[in-house]
């Protein structure tokens, strides 16, 4: 006898019967939101499409680098889009710091704990200049959009040992490169179209100093490593190549990476010294190509761009309007200092000067150093100083726990030298991809000494 068919109404199938109606109903109520309360329901939709990033290390690292340098390519407003980065790179912390606290007993948490200390300090320095901000009458958005890069950095650490946690070290490396060479493509695309020796648009975010972090890890591998060195010495000319063809004095600066790389240890200094003798002459002969064919490819005005290097040998003359333009924009900076020295004025403050053609101007970002005083005043110089021991600190835990100086080590206090050096044209802080690039060659170098603290602890045959 056939057993007679019961209907199934296990909670699966109540909810597969329900799905179109609730369908229909969500629908018609976000429709409903987005005529009558749309920011409400723009929120909503933003948090979540970033819910993901609380539970994946993987995707977070590569939407704040990623993201980031899709994302700030456009205008100085802070338009949506940074909005939303913005919120997902609040959810990418947040689950950052819940895989950290899980991961107690890991020895490389010791290793960023000095540049966790950095963090607080750059985060009680950027609560201050909200409130001097909001002092001085300073709109909101314009303050977060000038912090945003401060907080950024503020959180790299934690960034980047969640990405160690997640990542292969070689996933992490090609990540690095991916983020550099784009970077620095797009800074030489912008400056070319800027001084009209080429005709091209943005197409991701200008960064210098995400390039130089890539410039002073193929750097490191060159002066201290013993494998690929050819190719990463191919890699480094290519970086200089496509930053020399733009004619901005910034690209000497990276000059400063190989020569803190020398100096940053003293056991081996000897070979480096020696190697960076060596592949001088190889990386002048590669650059002078490698302009040469960036020119020839792009189809670049060669009138304009000798005219950019003869500018530059007249540096500091009346010739040089970009320098005189530099010193008005410094005095602009110092006279805020000068009426706010112990807190600054705040994130979003606008400089006013008149250019050497007599037209006034006003912005919120200077190309001088006197910005960051005048923004922070006296009290910004706290996080600076915390930062320099955390990151003298960190690299000596990470030498302690390796047993040696890494390759991610050295490109670190390469990327060290070059952030010196930029003080003296501005604040390295402003280039939005200096964090990215401090988070890579950090999330490099933890992988590096927790891969060498395995190598010692395994029994050998």
């Amino acid at each position: 006898m056939t057993a007679s068919y019961r209907p199934s109404f296990s909670p699966a199938h109540v909810f597969v019967r329900a799905a179109f109606p609730l369908s229909c109903a969500a629908a018609l109520l976000f429709a409903w939101g987005w005529v009558h309360h749309r920011t409400l329901v723009a929120l909503v939709a933003a948090l979540l499409t970033t819910a993901p990033l609380l539970f994946s290390a993987r995707a977070r690292i590569v939407f704040i680098v990623v993201g980031g340098l899709f994302v700030f390519q456009s205008s100085d407003q802070l338009s949506p889009p940074k909005l939303y980065f913005l919120m997902g790179a609040g959810v990418c912390v947040a689950g950052a710091l819940r895989r950290y606290r899980r991961m107690a007993h890991d020895p490389a948490r010791s290793d960023i704990e000095p540049l966790l200390v950095a963090s607080r300090a750059f985060g009680l320095l950027i609560l201050v200049s909200l409130f001097v901000a909001m002092a001085y009458g300073t709109p909101q958005k314009a303050w977060l959009r000038d912090a945003a890069p401060y907080l950024l950095f503020a959180v790299a650490p934690l960034i980047a040992y969640d990405a160690k946690t997640a990542w292969s070290h070689r996933a992490l490396r090609r990540l690095l490169v991916f983020a550099g060479l784009l970077g620095t493509a797009a800074f030489a695309a912008q400056w070319l179209s800027n001084r009209k020796i080429v005709d091209t648009s943005n197409f991701a975010l200008p960064t210098f100093l995400l390039g130089a972090a890539l410039f002073a890890y193929a750097m490191a591998i060159v002066l201290e490593g013993e494998r690929h060195r050819l190719r990463w010495l191919v890699l480094a000319s290519g970086i200089l190549a496509g930053l020399i063809a733009t004619g901005t004095r910034s690209s000497l600066i990276l000059v400063a990476a190989p020569i803190a790389i020398i100096v940053g240890a003293r056991r081996h200094f000897a070979r480096r010294s020696i190697r960076f003798a060596i592949v001088i002459p190889a990386v002048a002969l590669l650059v002078i190509l490698g302009v040469q064919t960036l020119i020839s490819v792009t189809g670049a005005d060669r009138q304009a761009f000798a005219s950019r290097i003869d500018l530059l040998r007249h540096t500091g003359t009346s010739s040089d309007q970009s320098y005189t333009d530099r010193l008005a924009q410094t005095q602009a900076a110092w006279d805020a200092f000068e009426d706010a020295p112990l807190l600054g004025v705040g994130p979003g403050h606008l400089f006013e000067w008149v250019d050497p053609s007599g037209n006034e101007l006003s912005v919120t970002v200077v190309d001088s150093p006197v910005e960051y005083l005048a923004k922070f005043g006296l009290l910004g110089l706290w996080p600076l100083l915390v930062l320099a021991w955390a990151v003298g600190r960190t690299l000596r835990l990470l030498r302690v726990r390796a047993g040696e100086r890494t390759v991610g080590q050295l490109a670190i206090v390469g990327l060290a030298g070059a952030f010196v050096c930029w003080w003296a044209l501005g604040v390295p802080f402003n280039d939005k991809g200096f964090a990215s690039g401090f988070m890579l060659l950090l999330a490099v170098a933890l992988s590096e000494a927790s891969m060498l603290e395995r190598a010692s602890r395994s029994p050998r045959t």
